[in-house]
């Protein structure tokens, strides 16, 4: 693990800034010597060319992204942000869509950060708001930017779908709060818009699935942010076949399903 001395003098700084707040908290002080030692075990096990494993978290928002450096070592676990930067809606036509490729970019750029120091990276990790998606063309090229969940094409959506198929199913199937946004009302809104995308769409990938095809190359489908999208039955933990039928897609529209 790098521990440079730069690092080591932001500690001694934070641990300063803590004297006041130690005063306040019952265990601020303990705290802060427990990081001061930690820090210089972390310096000290570097110098005798200690190597451990880091993972790397990509935590994107609604307005902004950071990617973090975690590592596991003895005593407990540092986090480091690595970079951090702004995540802009882009608007065009009256529409509102992700700039997934500056996204990808941004975590481009937080790996880079991160090899530059010659760390060894063990997993990625990638976590962003829900309901949101990328249709794929059967090239693997993606179709377009994401519509972004603010996008007003879905006012009304929910009663659109009721129209098919009941309220009460959906929820009893789900389990999901309906709200007009969630994937599933999305999708229902593109068919009935005949949206060029998802028409010429083989995949549909999440907005975190989409990010880890991107640097991987591998499409899969994880659970809990399936979940989100009012496409999952909440006994089976799978996608529900009947509400994928409504929108008109199946279960090999979507990538390898994968456990949380």
């Amino acid at each position: 693990m790098h521990y440079s001395g730069e690092n080591m003098h932001k500690t001694i700084l934070f641990l300063h800034k803590s004297e006041k707040y130690a005063k306040q908290w019952k265990f601020g002080l303990c705290i802060c010597i427990k990081m001061y030692i930690l820090s210089i075990k972390m310096c000290k096990e570097h110098e005798e060319g200690i190597v451990y494993l880091c993972h790397f978290a990509v935590d994107l928002g609604a307005t902004s992204g950071r990617t973090i450096l975690g590592t596991f070592i003895e005593g407990g676990l540092n986090l480091e942000e690595i970079n951090r930067f702004p995540n802009h809606l882009i608007e065009v036509g009256g529409h509102f869509y992700w700039d997934i490729y500056a996204l990808y970019r941004h975590v481009i750029e937080g790996l880079k950060l991160v090899a530059h120091r010659g760390e060894s990276i063990a997993s990625i990790g990638i976590d962003t708001w829900g309901v949101d998606f990328v249709c794929v063309g059967k090239d693997g090229n993606l179709l377009r930017q994401p519509y972004a969940y603010r996008d007003p094409h879905t006012v009304g959506a929910p009663d659109a779908l009721f129209s098919r198929i009941s309220r009460s199913k959906v929820y009893e199937k789900t389990g999901i709060q309906i709200m007009n946004f969630n994937s599933l009302f999305q999708l229902d809104t593109l068919r009935r818009n005949n949206d060029s995308a998802l028409e010429a769409a083989d995949k549909i990938l999440f907005m975190p699935d989409a990010l880890s095809y991107m640097l991987t190359g591998k499409m899969v489908t994880e659970y809990t942010i399936a979940s989100t999208a009012q496409l999952v039955n909440a006994q089976t933990r799978s996608l529900e076949p009947e509400l994928l039928k409504v929108v008109g897609l199946t279960e090999k529209n979507f990538g390898r399903f994968v456990p949380g």
